[in-house]
Parts: structure tokens; C-alpha cells; sequence
């Protein structure tokens, strides 16, 4: 709904909507105008849109983790559901858990697992979608990778919550891999481009 500036894309939304709504909407800043750039990062990662929703999601602090369930009293513990060892916040449930830590290993070129480790959260999460050069184990784009990967965690950990089974470790990065370079491919092919590989 916005252009590649960032304004409002009016030739895009204006035939939808009645003149009264774009009024309204001529009043308002758009999406990412004054929150941060990584809104733009977001919205422009080559990955399909509900892995977008979902890594908008986590900026927000969105995801309901145990420690979130925990306080609106929805849980009696917030510990994590899957490796019970820690209160269980976004920043565990994707990066922390030591389940998790295994995808990540299994991904990351071990001369910068210390960098990928020594970042906090929020600095992570926006350097992992500035494709840090030569993070990754093999040619797909990285930050494709790491919000495919992101989002297959999340999947697989509320799989073990709600379904008592779930896949982790070298197979979900493994897993996370695949659908990256899949996606990749198929985007490339439908925008007549080259394959999305750095």
C-alpha cells in the first residue's frame, strides 16, 4: 500500500477504496514513517507473505510465548514448553531454547557463531535481515533463510505445545533450507529474474 519511498501508494489503493476512506487515510503517516527502518526490511523480504506476518509479529513482540500466556493468566507456568529451562520469551522460543540453538549451529558457519550468539535481540533480528555477509552454510540469501528458519521454529515449538511432537535439531534446518531455495526459485521464475541466491 505504500511505494518504494515510503509514502502512500495512491494509485494503488484509490480505485478500492471509496473517496471518504482515502481522506482518511491522506491524514494519517504511513506504516513505517517514524517506527524504524526494519519496517521497510520486513516488508520486502523474499519470502512468502505470512512469513512477513509472522516476522512483523516478533518486531512487535506479538507472539504468544508462555511468559506472555503468564501474564494474562491464560498459563500457570511460563517456563518453555519445550526444553523447560527457561521462562519462555520470544527471544527464547527463536534463539535461546536449546533446541533451537541446534537449528542455528546446523546453519551457521562456525566461525560466526560467536557473532550471531553476542548480539542482543533486537540488534540481531535486524542484522540477520541485512544478510550478514557469509553467515550462512551454503548460497541461498540469508535473510530469505533466517525468516523462513524463524518462522519454521515457531512452527515446530507451538507443534510440541499444542501436539506433544514436533521437528528440530539438523532436520528443521535442513527443512528451513529447502523452502528458502524453493521460494526463492519459484519467485525468481514468476518475476522473470535470476534465482535468489547471493
Amino acid at each position: 500500500m505504500v511505494d518504494e519511498s515510503g509514502e502512500w501508494d495512491w494509485c494503488r489503493i484509490s480505485p478500492w477504496l471509496p473517496k471518504e476512506t482515502l481522506e482518511k487515510i491522506a491524514t494519517m503517516l504511513p506504516p513505517w514513517q517514524g517506527t524504524g527502518s526494519y519496517w521497510c526490511q520486513i516488508w520486502r523480504l523474499s519470502v512468502p507473505q505470512c512469513v512477513r506476518v509472522f516476522i512483523w509479529l516478533v518486531f512487535h513482540r506479538r507472539l504468544l510465548t508462555n511468559a506472555e500466556r503468564g501474564r494474562r493468566n491464560l498459563v500457570d507456568s511460563d517456563r518453555c514448553s519445550v526444553c523447560n529451562t527457561g521462562t519462555e520469551s520470544i527471544e527464547h522460543a527463536l534463539r535461546l531454547c536449546p533446541q533451537v540453538r541446534q537449528v542455528w549451529e546446523a546453519m551457521i558457519a562456525s566461525d560466526k557463531l560467536s557473532v550471531f550468539d553476542s548480539l542482543p535481540f533486537d540488534t540481531w533480528l535486524l542484522q540477520c535481515f541485512n544478510s550478514i555477509a557469509g553467515i550462512g552454510v551454503d548460497n541461498v540469501i540469508w535473510s530469505t533463510q533466517f525468516a523462513m528458519t524463524c518462522w519454521l521454529i515457531w512452527k515446530a515449538h507451538c507443534t510440541i505445545v499444542f501436539d506433544g511432537a514436533g521437528l528440530y535439531g539438523v532436520g528443521l534446518a535442513r527443512y528451513g533450507r529447502i523452502l528458502a531455495a524453493e521460494f526463492a526459485d519459484t519467485h525468481a521464475c514468476r518475476t522473470g529474474g535470476k534465482p535468489h541466491y547471493s
